[in-house]
Parts: C-alpha cells; structure tokens; sequence
C-alpha cells in the first residue's frame, strides 16, 4: 500500500511487476489520474492524491495572501454570497517568516478547513511537509504563487512566469536586438527566477548569449542614470549595439530609457523595453500606474478569485493550470527587425 502523498513505482516498474505492456501501465496511470487519485508531475513521477475531501469539517476558507489589497472585500463577499467564510493570513504583515506561517498551517490542519488557498513564503525552511498533511487530512489546498522553482504537488492555478521570460526573449529576438539584460535583485524570489529562466531559455535558441555575470543588472544600481552601469550601457550604445532589457517588475526601466533619450539614441532601434507586472497588485504603485512600456501582463486578483471560486464549488476535478501573460504593447520594442532600409 502506497500512503497518501507517496510516490508511485515508475511505469518500468510497474510492467515488469505485474507483467504488463507499458500501454496498459500508461492508460491504468491515466484512468487512476482522471478520477483524482494519482497525480503525475513531470520530471518526478506520480504520486497517491489523499482520499476524497469527506474529512474536511469546516465551511471556512483559509486564505493567504501577499498583503492587504484592495480585492479582499470582493473575496470576502464572493465567499458570503456562497455562505462560505474566510480566514485571511498576511504575508507580508509577518514579514513572510515561515515559522509564523507554519503557527497558521498548523490551525488550518487542526480545525479541519474546506479549504487552503495557498500563497507561501519563499524563504526556507518550506513548509511542504505540512501542506501535505493539510490535503491528507482533506483540506482542499490550491497553490496561487510559487513558494520554490517546482510546481507543487498540491492543486494550483498559477501565473506562468517562465512562460513571459520566454515571451520576452522571443520579442527580443524577433526585433533583432543583439544583446539582452536582465533587470532584477540578486535576492529575488521563485517569480524572478521562472522569469529569467524562460529568457535565457528564448535567447539560447535564438543564438544570443544570456551570461548571467554580464548580462544581470543590480535593480537600484540601474535605476541610476549616472552610475557604472550607465556608463557601460551607454558606450554599448556608441558602439552600435542593439539591446533588449527585461524588467522583472513595473517602473524599472523608466529611468534607464529615459536617460538613453536624453544621450540621443533612437528609441526603440537601438534599445527595446519590457517589464513584467501584476494587475491587481499595489506594487511600486502599479495600480493606478501611467504605464508607458511594454508590459507582460497577469491579473493575480483573477487567479485568488478563481481560486477561491474552485474551492467553494467543491468541484472533484483537480485544478493544475498555469495561466499565460498577455501583452500590453506600447512601442517601446521594435515589433520587426531591423534591416539595411530601417
């Protein structure tokens, strides 16, 4: 007997157990998977989902969330509406610490809720043990935000980040730039890091060079329009180059475009702009923001209202669903590449 939460034997295994074809192995594994007792991750193998959500005593939606944000009343109102209530954890209140969460896990566990939206800290040590034991014990648990650069095991309807850094690098690369940075923190989170991983996974097949040593640019060093990085980028610039620069948040590469303006470069043939935002998130004022790049666009209020929705429906599909950007082109990248008549 396989617990709950534990890995499957491989399809290899299987066969040769049990002397069968790895046809009938695979449609069994997917038979199993549709009726919402195994789940399969790639690169990991299958494991035992727990027993049907029958355990579950409560009519309470545990909800963690990054910071109080002007859709809480909506989510609050959506779940009376369904006479569900909601019991709210603040991230950023506790200063993201994963022990104060794990005090929080370890109520939601024990009073058995209906359901756990979940938006984890990414600071170690995770707390994966006890979400497993959470949807053992038959507490719904959907993933809104990455916690780590693996999918969790659990349900999730996430915001695919990988998926913009790769859109990014193609832009980059159809507008024919040669040389493309990256804008973020060396202390950045799994959301940064899917986002350049995709990038750099763009630039590589297109043939253009992503060296993290060279081509990562130190946020608050590059919103410095007279600093060493300034100085770097503008004789680039002299030089011929054509360069793409992908923000991993909103308002980064406000500063930087303007000061290339200001030294005469043609914009955006010599230099192309995208930045990765939220809607529905109050970060560096992004709501009620002027946006003036070109910007990867998710509504992260959309993916908790969904959430949220999935669980009070008590739908038996599992949900494991990564939700694509969209674009919000405002010029600021060459939308073809530049030839000798350009």
């Amino acid at each position: 007997r396989i617990r709950e939460g534990g890995m499957q034997p491989s399809q290899a295994e299987l066969c040769d157990k049990f002397s069968l074809s790895r046809n009938t192995v695979r449609s069994a594994l997917k038979l199993l998977e549709t009726e919402g007792l195994v789940r399969t991750q790639q690169g990991a193998g299958a494991y035992v989902l727990p027993a049907a959500r029958q355990n579950a005593s409560s009519n309470t939606i545990a909800f963690m969330c990054a910071f109080s944000y002007f859709g809480i009343p909506e989510i609050q109102e959506i779940a009376l509406r369904n006479k569900t209530l909601i019991c709210f954890y603040f991230q950023e209140e506790n200063k993201w610490n994963p022990r104060n969460e794990r005090v929080f896990l370890e109520q939601v566990k024990e009073s058995k809720h209906k359901a756990l939206i979940a938006f984890c800290s990414a600071f170690e040590p995770y707390n994966t043990d006890l979400l497993q034991d959470i949807a053992a014990s038959g507490t719904r648990v959907i993933h809104v935000e990455n916690y780590n650069m693996d999918l969790p095991r659990e349900e999730y309807i996430l915001a695919d980040h990988r998926k913009a850094g790769y859109m990014a690098g193609v832009a980059f690369l159809l507008a024919g730039y040669d040389e493309c940075f990256f804008v973020g923190l060396p202390t950045d989170g799994p959301v940064a890091q899917l986002l350049e991983a995709g990038y750099k996974e763009a630039l590589a097949e297109g043939g253009v060079e992503y060296d993290r040593e060279k081509h990562f640019l130190h946020d608050w060093e590059y919103q410095d329009s007279e600093g060493a990085i300034a100085i770097m980028l503008r004789k680039k610039l002299a030089e011929g180059r054509r360069m793409g620069f992908l923000a991993r948040s909103l308002h980064r590469n406000q500063a930087m475009r303007s000061a290339m303006h200001a030294w005469g470069f043609s914009l955006p043939e010599q230099a192309g702009f995208i930045e990765y935002g939220f809607i529905g998130e109050p970060l560096f004022g992004s709501q009620n923001a002027d946006r003036t790049m070109d910007t990867l666009e998710l509504n992260s209020h959309d993916l908790v209202r969904r959430a949220i929705l999935t669980a009070i429906e008590g739908s038996p599909s599992l949900v494991s669903e990564l939700v694509s950007p969209v674009w919000s082109r405002k010029g600021t990248v060459l939308r073809h590449r530049a030839g000798p008549n350009n």
